[in-house]
């Protein structure tokens, strides 16, 4: 629901924005309303997500991956064994979200669930490490193109800056 009302805003926003720019000629400073900086953060943020996540979804569309599995095989990497909750709780997302995700995986040879107990743990197949392999550089790059306009030290700044943020919200 959140979702749907931020989208709307952000329509409203960029409706104005365009009426603003036809009567004028000159583009306005974006989010000027906004006067609390966590907010106009917050909305950059989002609007930064929106412009990059539908390049990052054709790409890994090509290697016939979606960008929920990209995720899963991304964290398997780092973390081999995590079970299904595990993996959920990492990823933010529900385990039957994860289960619907993981069961496709499997069917195509891209996850490896082994009983352990009640417990299944979950590995990468010589399959999904090879859709890394190759999937990875493409992602950087996309990444690190559309970061360009930051210098590397603002980048590193803002990488810090994000994982403080994200470590106060545990």
């Amino acid at each position: 629901m959140f979702q749907i009302k931020f989208d709307i805003k952000l329509m409203v926003m960029e409706d104005l924005e365009r009426r603003a720019i036809g009567r004028s000629g000159v583009y306005p400073h974006r989010y000027v309303h906004l006067r609390n900086p966590a907010l106009r953060a917050w909305v950059r943020m989002l609007r930064l997500s929106q412009k990059v996540q539908p390049a990052l979804a054709e790409r890994l569309r090509s290697l016939g991956l979606n960008p929920a599995e990209f995720d899963i095989l991304d964290t398997l990497a780092a973390r081999e064994g995590l079970t299904q909750q595990e993996l959920a709780d990492a990823l933010l997302v529900t385990k039957g979200n994860m289960t619907y995700h993981l069961c496709r995986m499997e069917e195509r040879g891209l996850v490896d669930r082994r009983p352990e107990g009640r417990k299944n743990r979950l590995y990468l197949t010589g399959e999904s490490r090879r859709l890394l392999e190759e999937a990875l550089p493409e992602h950087e790059a996309l990444i690190d193109e559309r970061f360009s306009g930051l210098s590397v030290e603002d980048r590193a700044q803002l990488a810090d800056l994000l994982g403080k943020l994200e470590r106060s919200q545990q």
